[in-house]
């Protein structure tokens, strides 16, 4: 018997005003929270009545499932942490001993960012770089029949120099789901800007990113995470299989940008740096260096296998709040 796997988001919604005076009478707004993690299981003959338990959260905070009333393995964990970065995790991992089971953890994140700048003329254009790290993993134990979704993600809304009127998801980046099915280990990455007009696509993962992007002063920019990881093994009653993914992206000014005058602030309570990531002074290599590549693949299509990701994530947008 095969469980279906469910995931139920819950938003929590607030209006919270930013201690500091923005030129435009802006305010940041506040973040959009999920937090969902659910395991199901059947063991021995008995499957008609599987174990079923969800958790929610509207905050920051970290949930953890069971894989059953009486066992202390943790089968499904969801985890957001918005200081001093934030960062999204999901796991899961099935459990000796049954039969069937399924376990999952989506953590997702709308924030805010917003460039201050009291005497910039409306509608200035500031140049910008988002960093940090992402990473899917899957491992799958011997034995029976396993299926997993597994995806980080990132997007960036700014503005955009080919669409002035467009300034959405002006820079992404994606690891998830393996490219290649004969090759478990292998994973698609994907990241894109406007700024460069570039789109890289790999069937082997990256780990991180880097992504230029331009922004007005004084108007709040949406920044959306994602990370979901979901296995479901049959017939594996004495191995496990488990699946993670995470994601945690750092905003600076560009490499060469003079930002006196400028300053970053983000939705209350969300941090901006992280010890995962390169600091300031390596960024402005890493510019170069990626910068460099992703012209080099100026409007490159997806390598061999990386359709099937491009295929997924179209049909995951739907956990987009």
């Amino acid at each position: 018997m095969r469980f279906p796997y469910q995931l139920c988001g819950i938003v929590a919604v607030a209006v919270l005003l930013l201690g500091a005076t923005v030129a435009s009478a802006d305010v940041v707004p506040a973040v959009i929270i999920g937090v969902n993690a659910s395991t199901g299981f059947c063991a021995g003959f008995n499957c008609d009545t599987p174990y079923n338990k969800f958790l929610f959260s509207d905050k920051p905070a970290t949930l953890k499932v069971e894989c059953s009333p009486d066992d202390a393995s943790i089968c499904a964990q969801s985890k957001l942490l918005a200081g001093p970065s934030p960062t999204v995790s999901a796991a899961a991992t099935t459990s000796l001993g049954h039969t069937d089971q399924n376990a999952g953890g989506d953590t997702n994140i709308s924030y805010y960012y917003e460039i201050l700048c009291d005497g910039c003329p409306s509608g200035t254009i500031v140049p910008l770089l988002m960093v940090g790290g992402i990473e899917a993993h899957y491992f799958q134990g011997t034995g029976g029949t396993v299926e997993f979704r597994d995806l980080a993600r990132v997007l960036v809304s700014g503005y955009n120099p080919l669409n002035p009127s467009n300034d959405f998801d002006v820079a992404s980046a994606f690891e998830g789901l393996q490219a290649d099915p004969s090759a478990p280990d292998e994973f698609g990455f994907c990241e894109s800007s406007v700024v460069t007009g570039s789109s890289f696509c790999a069937a082997t993962p990256k780990n991180n990113f880097l992504l230029p992007f331009d922004a007005r002063v004084n108007k709040p920019e949406p920044i959306f995470l994602d990370a979901t990881a979901v296995v479901h093994a049959t017939d594996q009653p004495f191995d496990t299989s488990s699946v993670d993914a995470m994601v945690d992206p750092v905003i600076s000014f560009a490499p060469g940008f003079d930002s006196t005058g400028y300053s970053i602030v983000l939705s209350p309570g969300i941090g901006n740096e992280s010890s995962t990531v390169p600091e300031p002074a390596t960024w402005m290599f890493l510019s170069t260096a990626t910068l460099a590549l992703l012209s080099a693949h100026r409007l490159r299509r997806m390598t061999k296998g990386s359709s099937q990701l491009r295929s997924y994530l179209r049909r995951s947008s739907a956990v987009r709040p």
